[in-house]
């Protein structure tokens, strides 16, 4: 099971921003072994830190390798995101430096452990059985395929779910009523039809063309479509 850690850090715009910003700029391998490596950007100082084995490099570029562990820092150092034991990601021959950031596609594909921090944080799982534990504030939690079971924690919270055919979402904690920055909410895929019901004490939705979601001790007749919330424009 991979263990990740969004860090409070982070821009605004999350982890997957910032690894777009990092894929633009001029990077060089800055330490290289077969077990670990580390590029730097010349540009903003930015570091991924990959663990794994059997690297390979030459003239420069990564040719090889598997990774499993993942460290990004900004420019000052301050550790951004953390995974630990992720799914194992190989790297292909041509592999871009700047690039090097979105295996952490690959390493959340497994049973992960994710965690945010205690400031506002954009998490997210890939895929497999997931535990997302957002933390204390105003936070986004996106989960698309397999099991994941996400807790907001405090805060108003938006719950970002894409479920496809088989896939289930659980939000154990899951606030219907108060309105503004009282509540959490919710956005389902594509604003897919959906039918709505309880079974004991939950709320189920089952989405037409596959995936539920079962929001944990929220009553029927407090959910309605005030609890609708459409993504950010800017997080895809």
């Amino acid at each position: 099971m991979a263990r990740v850690k969004f860090n409070p850090a982070i821009p605004d715009a999350g982890i997957l921003a910032f690894i777009g910003e990092f894929s633009t700029e001029t990077v060089f391998i800055d330490e290289f072994s077969k077990k670990h490596v580390t590029v730097t950007s010349a540009d903003s100082g930015a570091e991924i830190v990959v663990t794994g084995k059997n690297f390979t490099r030459k003239q420069g570029d990564l040719t090889g390798g598997t990774v499993t562990d993942m460290i990004i820092k900004d420019g000052n150092g301050a550790i951004l995101f953390t995974i630990e034991n992720g799914t194992p990601s190989k790297l292909a021959k041509d592999t871009p430096l700047e690039g090097l950031g979105y295996a952490i596609i690959e390493l959340m594909q497994g049973n992960d452990k994710i965690s945010g921090s205690f400031e506002s944080d954009i998490v997210f799982g890939f895929g497999g059985k997931d535990r997302i534990i957002a933390g204390q504030s105003d936070d986004i939690l996106i989960f698309s395929e397999g099991l994941g079971t996400l807790t907001g924690g405090l805060g108003s919270d938006h719950f970002i779910l894409l479920p496809n055919k088989g896939s289930k979402s659980i939000v154990t904690d899951f606030d219907a009523i108060g309105g503004g920055a009282e509540q959490d909410y919710v956005f389902l895929r594509d604003g897919a039809p959906y039918e709505a019901f309880e079974r004991g004490n939950d709320l189920w939705i089952k989405i037409d063309g596959g995936g539920t979601v079962i929001l944990k001790g929220v009553e029927f007749p407090d959910f309605g479509q005030e609890d609708f919330r459409d993504p950010p424009p800017d997080l895809f």
